[in-house]
């Protein structure tokens, strides 16, 4: 296959050798670029060899193919030639595309037009999207017009209404969407009328007044409540039960002794993030209450395969007497395997089957969601394990960080490599190449 700049954009180039193997009665031959179909009048030059096919590489005033290392194959007369693969990405990687970098990694085995876009950027008028293009030759990108892609990975919040539409032109072809904090209460809801699921799941409900918050320290000694929609550690509180009362304590660390039921009910009603829903949930507890806080996070992906697999496990420990481990209260990131061994005492062997039993449970709760119209192929979630060895599910991350951790510590960029790419390999099987 050759893309020649210098041939009109109506015509392709191949002997009659060639043309007898594509289909020996056709006049044209129907390029597919992306979602952009071109038929180009075929003629016939014999100085080519078998196989030899010359296309152009202006198809029309807006959209040329850019010069990339491309797959291609026939359907009859249909020439495919791609993968075109778009990725919705924030404002701040169209401004710093080198940021995504390390998402190319692997790009000699996907191959094809990959570029970066921001919804704004699309031209519903002439069927185009403006972006930038990843350049392997110079390991950098290039600003360009392209066509409406064959698949597109999400890594925005995307408005319904542009979901819609994208989807109308693309097919059910976009992946991670809707992309955002998944509300923890209906997660937990939806999960626990799962037979296998709910016995992974701490013990949650809504926080509806002060009576259920101290109902609940009835059957836990500590409880968590957490906003139902937000990330990161953010507006998360925990109580704990004392011989005196109750102690709260926010994520800087900052304690306050509460004394009975009305002063629970005046610090809730402080410290409560306004207008925003609260759960309740158990503390599930690790070893002693003197533990650093554990926090692991699997990772799963769909790859070549368009099926989830393991990409990864990572332990986040927290800094003594945090009640998080997010980013500003731990003293590390290690990997999991490696937390299993030196915090819970398993065997190699041991912790092998252990994150074999909960890639397994984690799928299926990944596979629950897909099933209520959730359309994904790169999650992760987070879990707790308690003294007893078992895990439980706190909740699933779409929207989790992940070219941010290259701005962090060498334990968090750890898992980078094993990450960043395989979405591509997804959406290369999801464009049919």
């Amino acid at each position: 296959m050759t893309i020649n700049p210098d041939i009109q954009q109506k015509y392709v180039y191949l002997n009659s050798q060639t043309l007898e193997r594509i289909d020996p009665e056709a006049e044209e031959i129907t390029l597919h670029f992306g979602q952009l179909q071109k038929n180009l009048k075929i003629v016939i030059d014999n100085e080519l060899e078998a196989g030899e096919i010359i296309i152009p590489q202006n198809l029309t005033k807006l959209i040329s193919i850019p010069s990339l290392p491309y797959e291609y194959y026939f359907i009859n007369n249909h020439l495919h030639l791609g993968p075109v693969i778009g990725m919705i990405v924030y404002t701040r990687y169209m401004n710093d595309p080198s940021q995504q970098l390390q998402r190319f990694a692997d790009y000699e085995n996907i191959k094809g037009l990959i570029y970066l876009f921001f919804p704004k950027t699309i031209d519903k008028w002439n069927k185009t999207i403006s972006g930038c293009y990843y350049d392997p030759e110079k390991n950098s990108f290039v600003d360009g017009v392209f066509p409406f892609p064959n698949v597109i990975f999400n890594r925005i919040p995307l408005r319904k209404s542009r979901y819609d539409y994208l989807k109308k032109e693309i097919g059910d072809k976009i992946f991670n969407y809707p992309y955002g904090n998944t509300d923890k209460f209906d997660f937990w809801k939806l999960m626990y009328k799962q037979p296998v699921i709910k016995n992974y799941l701490p013990k949650t409900k809504k926080l509806e007044n002060v009576t259920g918050v101290l109902k609940a320290l009835e059957y836990s000694d500590s409880v968590y409540l957490k906003p139902v929609s937000m990330a990161g550690g953010n507006g998360i509180f925990h109580l704990k039960k004392m011989d005196d009362g109750y102690k709260w304590t926010d994520i800087e660390g900052k304690t306050v002794d509460v004394k009975d039921k009305k002063g629970l009910s005046e610090i809730l009603r402080k410290q409560l993030i306004p207008k925003k829903e609260y759960i309740i949930q158990e503390e599930i507890l690790t070893f002693n209450k003197d533990q650093n806080k554990l926090d692991f996070r699997i990772y799963l992906q769909k790859d070549y395969s368009k099926k989830w697999r393991y990409s990864g496990l990572e332990t986040k420990v927290g800094k003594k007497d945090s009640i998080i481990a997010n980013s500003q209260n731990r003293e590390k990131i290690i990997p999991g395997e490696q937390a299993l061994r030196e915090f819970y005492g398993l065997s190699k062997e041991e912790a092998k089957r252990k994150v074999e039993e909960i890639t397994n449970v984690c799928i299926l709760t990944l596979k629950v969601m897909e099933a209520k119209g959730y359309k994904l192929g790169d999650a992760c979630l987070d879990l707790v394990m308690d003294k007893n060895k078992k895990f439980w599910i706190l909740e699933v991350q779409i929207n989790y960080a992940a070219e941010i951790k290259a701005f962090r510590d060498e334990g968090e960029r750890r898992i980078l490599p094993f990450i960043l790419p395989t979405p591509f390999e997804y959406a290369k099987a999801l464009a049919d190449f």
